[in-house]
């Protein structure tokens, strides 16, 4: 039932009680209403993928060497309608391409990216190398 819907703790600014903005296919998608943040539910994912040091090379050549600037310039537009000045986190940021695209579209952003493969430092993008469930 819609009424019963699990409610979590924003990560953000630990705000109780968040109700579910929006079911996904796979993911469920929480807002906070005290800090504006957009989160999912790790738990709700229903086919985390596994990667290995090769994962970019042999299952996403193609995304890395192709990007998908329509889908990129899209979400930029939904986040400056949002907030120009934005803080911006990117989780499985891969090679940074999005986070990259964004720093040219607009300076102003604080970015950055987390992945299981480390990505260097550059243009005001802050990178780090982990497992965000960790």
């Amino acid at each position: 039932m819609k009424n019963e819907e699990k409610k979590i703790t924003c990560p953000v600014c630990c705000f109780k009680d968040i109700p579910m903005e929006k079911q996904l296919t796979e993911v469920k998608i929480y807002h906070c209403e005290q800090c504006n943040h957009r989160f999912t539910d790790p738990n709700s994912i229903l086919n985390k993928e596994e990667y290995s040091q090769d994962y970019y090379d042999e299952k996403h050549k193609k995304w890395f060497e192709n990007p998908d600037l329509k889908l990129f310039e899209y979400l930029y537009q939904k986040i400056i309608s949002i907030n120009s000045k934005a803080s911006i986190l990117d989780v499985g940021c891969g090679n940074g391409a999005f986070l990259r695209y964004l720093r040219a579209r607009n300076k102003e952003f604080t970015l950055t990216g987390i992945d299981f493969h480390q990505n260097e430092n550059e243009n005001d993008i802050t990178f780090f190398e982990g497992d965000i469930f960790d």
